[in-house]
């Protein structure tokens, strides 16, 4: 077991922010109350302007990194990565905002760690904020039971996870290609090709305001993003020839398409979704070239950090 402070590998947590004022107090609490010795908290502010930042520093023990402007998900997570592996961290929790932890969610995810070198990147279960049932987003990637110690999984999403130091060292830190949404898939599979697996560790237990559980309350450059994304994790894809990734690429257009044709009205449909899709493609060329070098780092197990 993970609790003696004289054994305890060092975990630093990164809690990156951007306009999250309604959860980060809730968020900071929760960590503070985590039964684990060995915790560092590192909150870095994405440029907020409705005072996310001043409310993370009134939390004692926080390491705040204030950035003056948002500069995405994988980059603003990429500074906290950064001072933690300098500071020696042997693990680096990434934990979003509008999350908070039950007391015991850590030293289940360490233990399964330290147990198996060939772990590399760790999820606790993920649940909904206001309850017990699994997070939407969770629950299509894990299928495994909930009594097992660790389950192998392709990859989890990114609201809550614990990276093994190596993982970073091997392969590099989050793509800022994707700015958010993708980027940790993309990591596991850039992981995965270094031989680290992806566990979910169910006795580890967070709880996650979804968006997908909120749509409303989506901007339309988030349901850009989440759409343009899912082309660039296809262009990347090491393996599979690039013929084969452009492929795929027009098939997830046409499936894009035909949704936009289906749903003439409501948020996600109609002259708002064309729009998008126009935006996508323009995108999608202008950011070839640096996805197809990336691609490239990728199939000779390169790290960019």
């Amino acid at each position: 077991m993970v609790r003696d402070v004289l054994t305890a590998p060092r975990v630093s947590v990164i809690v990156l922010t951007w306009n999250g004022r309604r959860w980060i107090d809730h968020c900071l609490r929760s960590l503070r109350a985590t039964a684990y010795p060995e915790l560092t908290v590192r909150v870095v502010d994405n440029g907020s302007c409705d005072g996310t930042g001043d409310l993370a520093a009134a939390h004692p023990g926080v390491v705040l990194d204030r950035r003056p402007r948002n500069i995405g998900f994988a980059s603003g997570n990429n500074v906290g990565i950064r001072a933690a592996l300098a500071a020696g961290a042997d693990y680096v929790a990434l934990l979003n905002q509008d999350t908070w932890v039950e007391p015991g969610w850590l030293a289940p995810l360490v233990e399964a760690a330290q147990a198996d070198p060939s772990v590399g990147v760790l999820s606790p279960t993920q649940l909904t904020y206001e309850g017990d049932d699994l997070d939407p987003g969770f629950a299509r990637a894990f299928d495994g039971p909930p009594e097992a110690r660790v389950h192998e999984v392709t990859t989890v999403p990114g609201a809550a996870l614990l990276v093994r130091r190596a993982v970073f060292e091997t392969v590099g830190l989050l793509d800022p290609l994707y700015f958010a949404y993708f980027e940790e898939a993309d990591f596991c599979r850039r992981a995965r090709a270094r031989g680290f697996r992806t566990v979910v560790v169910p006795a580890g237990r967070i709880h996650h305001w979804h968006t997908l559980l909120h749509p409303a309350e989506m901007p339309l450059r988030v349901q850009v993003l989440a759409v343009r994304n899912q082309f660039i994790f296809a262009l990347k894809d090491p393996v599979a020839p690039i013929r084969t990734n452009l492929a795929r690429c027009l098939g997830l257009w046409r499936r894009e398409l035909h949704y936009c044709l289906r749903h003439p009205r409501g948020v996600r449909g109609g002259a708002r979704r064309a729009a998008a899709l126009v935006w996508i493609l323009g995108s999608l060329v202008l950011n070839l070239p640096r996805t197809l070098r990336h691609r490239a780092l990728e199939r000779d197990h390169a790290a960019y950090l």
